[in-house]
């Protein structure tokens, strides 16, 4: 899904439940900086049989 859609549902979904406006602010200020991580430089995929040979024996 697109970032913007995203953005979109939260600010949806704060609208719809009447969230005050500094609470509003603070969800849709934590959902923009989840999308902001690049999962590609956080985090590592290995399969099993690579991760297995990297622990020590």
């Amino acid at each position: 899904m697109e970032q913007s859609n995203e953005i979109f549902i939260a600010e949806s979904i704060t609208k719809k439940h009447r969230l005050d406006d500094k609470i509003s602010a603070h969800i849709l200020n934590a959902v923009k900086r989840i999308l902001a991580i690049n999962e590609e430089n956080t985090f590592a995929y290995q399969d099993l049989a690579q991760f297995e040979k990297s622990l020590p024996k």
